[in-house]
């Protein structure tokens, strides 16, 4: 994970109702020089955690937060640690929260693929946002994902096209920042990257100001 597990963002902005959003750490697909997070591209980089930990804090958090609907994964690639993922989610989503996930990769890349770990994940899921940033396709006025070429689809039938119309009508472009039981501020939510610059540079000014026994992992952004 790009932090630890109790430092889960949560907000409405990232797929529909609710959800725990987390971020991986590392990317083998290195699709564009402008990443919002490019901090999260090196697989050396961040916090690992057995699968059971990140169980646990799901649905830790799931019971906290009762109106939470789901899981949203983004990155770094959530593909390049399919195995986890599937020991990580299957858990929750049988717990009854759905899954929403961005990859880089196309749908029609994953279907074909002849690793089992990745389509145990794809099985998982109830909603895609695929494809990689293209930056000339960029468009400031897309919700739920950066360029024109990305798709959100539903994956199985708890979700249609209406049902995503709807939320991202009612959701629009939005930010979402959030707090840990130590005080850790996550934000989420940024589609541009001089905005997730602009906002790293503002955590990590708060994360210096914290007092030293306060401070937790560095912030996320997406």
């Amino acid at each position: 994970l790009s932090a630890p597990p109790e430092r889960l963002a949560i907000g409405r902005h990232s797929g529909p109702g609710l959800r725990l959003i987390f971020w991986v750490q590392g990317c083998s697909l290195l699709c564009t020089r402008h990443c919002l997070n490019p901090h999260l591209l090196k697989r050396d980089g961040g916090c690992p955690i057995p699968a059971s930990r990140l169980t646990t804090m799901l649905l830790q958090f799931a019971q906290d937060y009762r109106e939470v609907e789901g899981v949203t994964v983004l990155g770094g690639e959530p593909f390049d640690q399919a195995q986890a993922l599937v020991a990580a989610l299957a858990p929750v989503r049988s717990a009854g929260l759905s899954l929403m996930l961005y990859t880089g990769h196309t749908i029609e890349t994953l279907r074909t693929s002849d690793d089992a770990a990745s389509q145990q994940l794809l099985g998982l899921c109830d909603i895609l946002v695929d494809g990689p940033f293209i930056d000339e396709l960029y468009d400031e006025s897309l919700i739920w994902c950066g360029s024109r070429n990305q798709r959100i689809l539903c994956l199985s039938e708890r979700y249609n096209e209406q049902d995503i119309e709807q939320a991202r009508l009612r959701q629009r472009r939005a930010l979402a920042f959030s707090t840990g039981r130590r005080g850790d501020l996550a934000i989420s939510g940024a589609q541009s990257l001089p905005v997730a610059n602009r906002l790293r540079a503002l955590t990590a000014t708060m994360e210096k100001d914290r007092p030293t026994n306060s401070k937790g992992a560095g912030p996320n952004e997406q």
